[in-house]
């Protein structure tokens, strides 16, 4: 049984709220966790640990698992309707207009780059495209099991986020976590047991994001780049 004792103050109406515990923002109660909040009222969980809060103010207390329906879960600022798709005749000139947000340009190659590089390696290239219901939010590239550094260790073989591009009108929605999951998840179906991913250091990279996902670095640079691992 979930036992929580009561902290802070509720945030104002309208403020964002989640279920502590899961990774990731404060601000998304999505509808992945509606099962989790099922299985916490079948084992008789009294209550559960929220938080929330408005701007730069954050509060934690707790709730009863009762009082939070799963239809609030499912209908949370998270999208419900995000997915993948391969890049096709139809869509490739929307994937190749995407542009992140300024600041993160030099972080991240443009999707034309990498949709040739996936060209290029194959079958050890997994492009694809991140939808919101009809709107193109963002591109990915993962890597297949790929030879990492054959002259020092031919048997290091890995696989991880080769690129991810958010667009600049989609920051700070979920879409890039989202992102992850799906790598992780397609990594997890062929057998992996690591996630690996690669990241400009500085304060502008987005190193922070990862880390926030669990990532650890691992002491290594790939070129310039940071070397983070997820165990999956």
């Amino acid at each position: 049984m979930l036992f929580a004792l009561t902290h802070g103050r509720r945030p104002e109406p309208g403020c964002p709220w989640a279920v502590k515990g899961f990774p990731g923002p404060t601000h998304a109660l999505s509808h992945e966790r509606a099962p989790y909040l099922r299985l916490l009222r079948r084992e008789g969980a009294p209550s559960i640990i929220v938080g929330g809060g408005c701007v730069d103010s954050l509060a934690f207390w707790t709730m009863s698992t009762s009082e939070i329906s799963t239809s609030q879960v499912s209908t949370s600022e998270t999208s419900t309707s995000l997915r993948l798709e391969r890049v096709t005749p139809e869509n490739v000139d929307a994937a190749l207009a995407l542009r992140v947000h300024p600041h993160q340009e030099r972080n991240v190659s443009p999707v034309v780059r990498s949709l040739a590089e996936a060209y290029a390696f194959g079958e050890t290239a997994w492009p694809r495209l991140i939808f919101d219901g009809d709107e193109l939010v963002g591109f990915l590239m993962a890597f297949l099991d790929i030879p990492w550094d054959e002259k020092k260790d031919p048997a290091d073989r890995r696989s991880g986020l080769w690129r991810l591009n958010i667009a600049a009108t989609g920051q700070g929605k979920g879409y890039g976590r989202f992102a992850v999951e799906a790598v992780r998840d397609e990594l997890r179906r062929r057998g992996a047991t690591q996630l690996y991913v690669t990241w400009e250091p500085g304060e502008d990279g987005p190193g922070e994001f990862y880390r926030r996902l669990g990532f650890r670095t691992t002491g290594e640079l790939s070129g310039d780049q940071t070397v983070g691992v997820l165990d999956i």
